[in-house]
């Protein structure tokens, strides 16, 4: 999974998920884009290594004029971004389940 996972160092800027995932998107698709707003970290998650592997050649991605950093990914990283997803999944759950009724009304469903 390591592979598939691109660090940005976003500490101090305040960005937009879209645009960069706009930004991600020129290397290959982008499933997932994750903040950690803790660590100052963007995590984001193409569909394939080939994505991933392009985005990592450049040293830095811009994004709306920012240079944003791009870090090495370590296990930690993929810690992270692993824990970040499960609580996106939990909290669009639990949603769900407040929402009442057929419960194919909120979200996308599966």
């Amino acid at each position: 999974a390591m592979q598939l996972l691109l660090v940005l160092d976003i500490s101090g800027k305040d960005l937009d998920r879209n645009a960069i995932r706009n930004a991600c998107e020129k290397f290959g698709s982008v499933k997932f884009v994750e903040f950690d707003g803790r660590n100052g970290k963007t995590y984001i998650n193409f569909v394939r290594g080939s994505g991933a592997r392009a985005a990592k050649e450049q040293k830095h991605l811009s994004v709306d004029g920012e240079e944003l950093p791009i870090i090495a990914t370590t296990e930690d990283h993929l810690t992270s971004f692993e824990n970040l997803r499960r609580s996106a999944i939990q909290r669009s759950s639990s949603r769900k389940r407040r929402g009442g009724g057929g419960g194919f009304r909120g979200g996308r469903g599966r």
